[in-house]
């Protein structure tokens, strides 16, 4: 096992203690890159540290709509 997958990287979203050692590879177009680039050094954030923000959050939303009690049509 190489020293790469050993060594977690500290969480800087709140919880210090957090190691995160999961990764996560996406495609995107060069534009939405350097949208995200922008966005993220706006924040004074890292690009990784404010996409894993925003996919939390937007986790967060969608779970929370789908737990809410479905209405019936009357």
């Amino acid at each position: 096992m190489s020293s790469a997958n050993i060594v977690g990287t500290l969480c800087t979203m709140g919880n210090e203690d957090e190691i995160l050692s999961e990764r996560f590879r996406g495609r995107c177009s060069p534009e939405q890159k350097r949208r995200w680039e922008q966005a993220a050094k706006l924040a004074k954030r890292s690009l990784s540290d404010w996409l894993r923000i925003i996919a939390d959050e937007a986790a967060g939303q969608a779970l929370s709509q789908a737990e809410k009690p479905k209405r019936k049509p009357q």
